[in-house]
Parts: C-alpha cells; structure tokens; sequence
C-alpha cells in the first residue's frame, strides 16, 4: 500500500512550505517577545537601581542636596470661622482608633482641639491612615467638627507607642526632614486638617538637636501658609521617671510649637513587670511615696514651666478610663497614706488592667459611683475593695475639680483629655472640666511656681 507522500507528492510539497513559514513567523514572534520582555526588564531594573541611589542619597548622613518640593497643586481649604471658642482656655481631646464614637456632636461643641491619634509614618516618611476604615473614622468626625456652634480645630497625632520608631532616621539631616515635611503638609492639606500634634515616644537624648530642627522647619513651612494658621503641638513625657525629658530642649522648642501636652500620668500602673507595683493613682496632683516621691503632676509641671518660663503653652492630662490591680493588699506607708498599696506578683508581674474603658467597666459591673475613697495628699480618688482585693483608680468630679483649680492658679493653657470617646455615654469626665471655672476666663503669662 502506497502511502499518503507517495500518492500526492505535490500536496506533500505544499505542506512542507506552509510549514517552514509558520516556523519562520513562530521565529519571528519569538524574537519580538524576547525583546519586549527584555525591555520590560531593562525598564524595571533601572527603575530599581535610581530608587536605590535616590534612598541612599535622601537617607544617607550627611547629604545636603537642594530637592524640588514634592507639594503639587495642593492647597488649605480657608476656613477663616466666625464661630466662638468652646473655652477661653484650651481643652484639648484624642479620640482612639477603635472606640464607639458616640456622642460625638455634644463632645464637639465642648472642645476647643480635636486630635485624632494616630496616624501612620512609614519608613520613607509617608503619613497615612492605618486603614480605609481609621479614614472614613476621621472624615466622620472632621464632619462633626464643622456642624457644631463653636470653632473646634482638627488635628491628628503621629508617633505614639509602636510607631515612633522612624522619627529619629527621618529627622536625620534637613534632606531627610524636608521630605518627611512635604508629606506631613500633603496630608493636613489632602484631609482640610488645622494642625499636627508629634508623639515621639521615647526620643533619646541624641535626637534633642535634629528634633528642635525639626519643628523649626516644620513651623517655617507652616507659617507659608497664609490661607490657614496652622497649628504645632508636642506631647511630652512625664519628667524625672527614666530620664524621657532629656530629649527635649524645651526652651529652644517653645519658640516653635503653639502648646505642649504633657502626658502627667501613669506614675502608677499594672504593668506586666515588678514596677506594676504598688497599686496608686495613675495622675496624682501632688505628694509621692518612697523611690516615686516625684511621680505627680505638679512635679512634671514645675519642670516643664521652669524650663520654659512660659506657662500658658502646657496643658495638663485628663485621663478618662479606669485602671484596675488585683491581689492588691496592705498599704506602703500607712501613716502617710492609705492610697498607695503593695501589689502582689505572679510569675514576676502584677494582675490587672491598665488601661479600661469607662463602658467596659460598666459592663463588667464595676461600680465607679459608691464607696469611693478620696486622698487629699495626692488629690485622687481610688476604690478598694479588702474583700476582693480589688483597687481601682480614675477621675470623678473632686479629682477633676483640683485639676481645673491647678490649672487656673498656675496660669497653665489648658487640659488634654486622653481620651474622649473612652470616657461613659454620658461623657461624664468631660462634662465635669468643661465648666466656667476653667472656660470663663484666660490664663496669664505669669509662672507661679517657685522655679
């Protein structure tokens, strides 16, 4: 049997030439694949190399190289506000990322700052919300802010706990700062914002220098801008704990900065570690005990103003949750006071929680009403309980009250609240400082502490 080939020879011709031209156009198919992915790769891979040599020129010590301003068409919404300031002085409230933003307008309207904390640094110096969800969280309460009778000013906070890890890289060199400058403005201009408050936490003492540079430059920037009177704040730590203040060249800061937020608090706390005891008030006014004779507020204040000889930049801390110490027993030095009591540990750490929602503590059948104890040598309110061996301290209206008269008498700028949406659905701490006691009149620039 003859086969196909041999029975049609010229059909056999024909298909050996459709065959070579479907080779040669597969060839040519090929080679323009082969080129494009080359090319693609030769794009990519010197897009790489420049962003390699761009990092190392911007984070590299040292550099000084004059950049064009990474700020395009981006400009302050004017908000020139005829409305009149919650409060003659200043109270200042950080809203959190996750509780119940409830109440919010009757918060608002009792508010001369609203800070929203905190907002994300990355390593290159972006600033971003943490997520979609934190910015729709924010836009609710810029919203908010603009309905309401008075002129509240919206603000966010970068750094805190678990994010202040870049500043001291960023705040390196003036190339480093410029960039990480045009960012920050991109922001407060992308989300119509009134101003920026710094949280770095635990700055050393070697970025003193570039941080003072920092918010002179940031201040430089700011004050071009003539359609919005931008705002500058700083939290500061408590002093003479670790040494934290060290970082902080008050004197040369105060220059820069519209006010300071003193973080006078957590002198007393649960921690997961041996200094979780003793059990005491987290914000005390005055007095100490033993090796924490200096953990209080007027202590933290009387440094700070001294430094500065300028009373009406600080604000003073208002927290507004509840902290808890179990296994708590017999007090430290009972002949001075009752308040401060030894904290057993387990496995080297105190039990508790330090820090609970005013709403979580209603839940969990906490009562914040009854049996309370008051202390006039720390000017605190505490619960215990001999029973359970329970202890908790927060703010009621007399420690509240001794804040506003500490605040009026040394001609301090005002409170911080930390933080507003955790205080109960009444807002009761809130409520308890926004009187005319505090808001009637302004403070004046006199020092009053013996310095």
């Amino acid at each position: 049997m003859k086969n196909f080939y041999q029975k049609a020879p010229g059909s056999f011709v024909r298909y050996e030439r459709r065959r070579d031209i479907q080779f040669f156009l597969r060839a040519i198919l090929a080679i323009i694949f082969v080129l494009i992915v080359c090319g693609v790769l030769a794009f990519a891979l010197s897009a790489i190399f420049w962003a390699v040599i761009d990092s190392w020129a911007v984070f590299n010590d040292g550099v000084s190289l004059e950049k064009e301003s990474l700020i395009h068409n981006h400009f302050f919404k004017s908000r020139n506000s005829n409305k009149p300031s919650a409060c003659k002085k200043r109270l200042v409230g950080f809203f959190t990322e996750n509780e119940p933003l409830e109440n919010l307008n009757f918060q608002m309207e009792k508010l001369t700052h609203a800070v929203f904390a905190f907002n994300e640094i990355t390593w290159d110096g972006s600033v971003r919300f943490k997520s979609e969800q934190l910015k729709n969280r924010y836009l609710r309460m810029r919203n908010v802010s603009e309905s309401v009778k008075n002129d509240v000013k919206m603000m966010v906070s970068i750094g805190g706990h678990g994010n202040s890890q870049f500043f001291t890289t960023l705040t390196a060199n003036e190339v480093n700062r410029g960039k990480f400058i045009d960012s920050i403005i991109r922001f407060l201009q992308d989300y119509n914002l009134d101003g920026l408050d710094i949280s770095w936490v635990h700055a050393g003492e070697s970025d003193k220098h570039n941080f003072v540079e920092f918010l002179k430059e940031i201040r430089t920037r700011f004050n071009s801008f003539s359609e919005r009177n931008l705002l500058l704040s700083v939290t500061t730590p408590s002093a003479g704990i670790e040494g934290w203040e060290n970082a902080y060249d008050i004197d040369a800061q105060k220059n820069y900065v519209d006010f300071f937020n003193v973080y006078s608090m957590d002198y007393n706390g649960p921690w997961p570690n041996q200094w979780g005891t003793p059990a005491g008030p987290m914000a005390p006014l005055y007095h100490g005990i033993g090796l924490r004779k200096n953990f209080n507020v007027d202590w933290t204040m009387k440094y700070y103003v001294c430094l500065a000889m300028d009373p009406t930049k600080f604000n003073i801390i208002l927290p507004t949750f509840v902290r808890l110490w179990r296994n708590v027993e017999e007090p430290v030095e009972p002949r001075i006071s009752l308040a401060v009591r030894n904290a057993a540990l387990k496995n080297g750490m105190v039990e508790g929680i330090a820090i609970m929602s005013r709403a979580d503590a209603e839940e969990q059948l906490w009562d914040l009403k009854n049996n309370i104890t008051w202390d006039d040598k720390f000017k605190s309110s505490y619960i215990y309980n001999p029973i359970d061996k329970t202890y908790l301290t927060f703010e009621d209206q007399r420690s509240v009250e001794e804040k506003v008269k500490y605040v009026n008498s040394h001609n301090l700028g005002g409170l911080w609240i930390w933080f507003v949406d955790m205080d109960d659905e009444r807002s009761s701490v809130l409520s308890s400082v926004y009187t005319d006691e505090l808001c009637s009149r302004s403070s004046e620039n006199l020092t009053k502490y013996h310095c």
